[in-house]
């Protein structure tokens, strides 16, 4: 199964550089064609975190009442949850179906280098070799990426910690392991889409609220 889906990954790549001549703008669309498969997935993600960020005053609330009271507080939580229809695993689950996914297409990737050593694209002359411009624009989207998922104003200082580390463990990896271009290329297009898709939907609540003040 794994080869099968492996190589209808590179079945897509192959047929969108038949299309237009360039891997490049082939990993792009390939990117696409993944987001899009995946939208109901990292739909479902955003939504919980969305709909985590909208109880956080409520949580935080039941934490100082019954912060004596462990046992209490779980059945509190788990009856807030139960209320608002809140699944606090809501924005794990899609992330880890989402990792089996990566590592196809990174098969798919490392199985075109020959090809991807003769082709460039925009400034980068090597798709298969690292480039730094690249990876440091991958590093900005994720840290602007992961400074959108703060949803627990009681755990603001630790996120944003992790906004900051995250992008710079990520970038050293892909520098020391050499991850090709088109891989990052891929994950740059595939985070700015997510961006996206992350921004309006956290947006929702802003929108049914002034919905609601115009009624």
């Amino acid at each position: 199964m794994w080869s099968f889906l492996v190589n209808i990954m590179k079945d897509v790549l192959s047929f969108f550089y038949q299309w237009t001549g360039n891997y490049g703008v082939a990993v792009i669309l390939l990117t696409v064609v993944v987001k899009a498969v995946l939208y109901p997935l990292t739909h479902q993600q955003f939504k919980s975190m969305r709909d985590m960020q909208k109880i956080q005053p409520m949580m935080k609330e039941l934490q100082d009442k019954y912060k004596d009271k462990p046992e209490e507080l779980q059945k509190r939580m788990l009856n807030l949850y139960k209320e608002h229809k809140v699944n606090p695993l809501g924005g794990c689950l899609p992330l880890l179906i989402q990792m089996p996914i990566l590592f196809m297409l990174y098969s798919a990737v490392l199985s075109f280098k020959t090809a991807f050593a003769t082709e460039g694209f925009l400034w980068i002359s090597n798709l298969a070799l690292p480039d730094i411009p690249l990876l440091l624009l991958y590093a900005v989207s994720l840290y602007l990426s992961s400074k959108m998922t703060v949803t627990d104003p009681s755990q603001a200082q630790t996120q944003n910690t992790m906004a900051v580390m995250m992008p710079f463990v990520f970038t050293f990896m892909a520098w020391i392991y050499k991850w090709p271009a088109a891989f990052i290329l891929y994950w740059l297009v595939f985070n700015i889409l997510s961006t996206a898709q992350q921004y309006f939907i956290m947006r929702a609540p802003d929108k049914e609220k002034q919905q609601n003040l115009d009624k």
